[in-house]
């Protein structure tokens, strides 16, 4: 769905949108991107990423903002908000929960929520660890008003011992966000030379 264009009714049809909230996002147009949705009363960044995760994208002239859809890593834009940043902390959660997005329900297992600085914004990475059955969600990121950052990367949870290993056994390790390829999301350490010890 076209937020730019969408009908009233089309704007109401998304979970977390009710007639009040179709007007305002009405009123504001036009978008640039998704994340200008952060600019209407009443959007925040939860209700941002409940509708990111239904699939919306923006007309931008020529070009198109469109959210990464499961299993399609295209996008026909020409300018990336991209920022990397070395991760200083990190938190692990263990809790079972269901999360659903474009109207598909996934089991979520774990998180690590990895934290740091990038380009004077505080930068926060949540990397979900998905019960291993099939497809994830798709990664997204939004940037605060304040200019914060952050990001949600989704993985099986058969991944989630390599990435426990690589937070507590190298250093340094940094991050990278994209806000229009997600897809990009990423933690990685600098260069060792082969055969290290370890």
């Amino acid at each position: 769905m076209d937020i730019n264009t969408a009908s009233k009714s089309a704007l109401i049809s998304l979970v977390g949108i009710g007639e009040e909230l179709a007007d305002a996002i009405m009123a504001a147009r036009p978008f640039a991107r998704v994340n200008d949705l952060l600019r209407v009363s009443g959007i925040g960044e939860k209700r941002l990423a409940e509708i990111i995760n239904q699939g919306v994208e923006v007309s931008v002239g020529e070009g198109i903002e469109v959210r990464q859809q499961r299993n399609e890593s295209s996008f026909a834009i020409s300018s990336y908000n991209e920022s990397s940043f070395a991760i200083s902390s990190y938190s692990v959660y263990t809790q079972t929960t269901v999360l659903t997005s474009n109207g598909s329900q996934f089991i979520k297992l774990a998180h690590i929520r990895c934290t740091g600085v990038g380009d004077g914004h505080s930068m926060v990475l949540f990397i979900w660890f998905m019960l291993d059955d099939g497809g994830l969600p798709p990664n997204y990121t939004i940037i605060t008003n304040n200019g914060d950052w952050i990001g949600h990367m989704f993985r099986h949870a058969s991944q989630y011992a390599w990435f426990i290993d690589l937070l507590r056994n190298e250093k340094p390790i940094s991050g990278m966000l994209s806000v229009e390829r997600a897809h990009l999301n990423y933690i990685s350490t600098s260069e060792e030379p082969i055969g290290e010890a370890e």
